[in-house]
């Protein structure tokens, strides 16, 4: 699969910059931006259509039509990987490195918003796409002389951190475990030494993700919510950020929201692709309204019925 042209600038300007720093981050030391100057307008929920679309398909968005030129899939990958490099181009202070991703427009409107950030502020700008974990498309318009899409991204700080030190604890659990039993197969454990051996393997495991603070991590930080509306003249032509803005979900949802968002992104944490996890969520949520709202009309209707007066 070929990757939309918004790649097309990508090596030349991930080369210069600097690998993205692993210090800890705090969501609440990230800051909201937008190059418009205001966050009112920034789209923080799917609504109702990406919903259904979410659980009839198992993706917010359906597929475009062939005419159009744009691969949904390949969009969304190519967009983390600039989102990325524009990012750490911005914590950077390298404008220049911009040039033919972003517009000049959008360039004059971040170096205005983000001119009074301190220097803390600035470093934290940079969005790894590994910590990218949501996306979908609102608001397209597709026309001979001119497109246009807006991509919404929801990332997590540090998840792929969280992700990568998860995934290999639980491999050499998994790899402590087949040497325990094989052991035990051969006659060398006997019972009582391999539940105590299972027992220390997974002590250790919890040992490990807590020197790592890898639940800290985790409780500690909120989603954050990102809006780049992408334009090009023509399918023949390259993608060019237009707008850009970041808002932190605590400024964005409600309590419960936030919660039950990062739920969901925790079940992901198991191994459980994140995409099935908000699918089967929303379908359980649909099933549970539709029983309620029969429960209610059936309740209606019944508290409704006259009785014919006794003879």
């Amino acid at each position: 699969m070929i990757l939309p042209k918004i790649c097309s600038h990508i090596p030349r300007i991930f080369s210069k910059s600097k690998k993205i720093s692993i210090f800890m981050r705090h969501s609440s030391t990230i800051p909201g931006f937008s190059s418009t100057g205001s966050l009112e307008k920034v789209v923080t929920s799917l609504g109702i259509n990406r919903i259904a679309t979410m659980i009839l398909t198992g993706r917010p968005n359906r597929p475009f039509p062939d005419q159009f030129g744009v691969d949904l899939e390949a969009m969304s990958e190519g967009g983390k990987q600039a989102i990325s490099v524009v990012t750490n181009c911005l914590e950077q202070r390298n404008y220049d490195q911009l040039e033919g991703l972003v517009s000049p427009q959008c360039i004059s409107g971040l170096k205005s918003n983000l001119e009074n950030l301190s220097s803390e502020e600035r470093s934290l700008l940079g969005v790894n796409p590994e910590d990218i974990f949501f996306s979908f498309i609102p608001e397209f318009n597709f026309k001979e002389e001119n497109q246009s899409l807006l991509l919404v991204t929801f990332w997590f700080p540090h998840l792929g951190e969280l992700r990568d030190d998860i995934r290999t604890n639980r491999q050499e659990v998994d790899d402590k475990m087949k040497e325990i039993f094989a052991e035990a197969k051969e006659g060398k454990l006997n019972q009582g030494e391999v539940k105590e051996s299972i027992k220390e393997s997974l002590k250790e495991s919890q040992a490990k993700l807590k020197e790592k603070d890898s639940h800290l991590i985790f409780q500690q930080n909120e989603i954050i919510i990102g809006n780049f509306r992408f334009e090009r003249r023509d399918q023949n032509s390259n993608w060019t950020i237009v707008e850009m803005s970041q808002i932190n979900s605590v400024n964005a949802w409600a309590y419960i929201f936030r919660k039950r968002w990062k739920g969901r992104l925790g079940i992901s944490l198991r191994g459980v692709d994140f995409y099935k996890v908000l699918r089967y969520d929303y379908m359980t949520d649909w099933i549970a309204y539709t029983i309620i709202f029969n429960f209610l009309i059936a309740t209606s209707l019944s508290g409704g019925v006259i009785s014919a007066p006794h003879s």
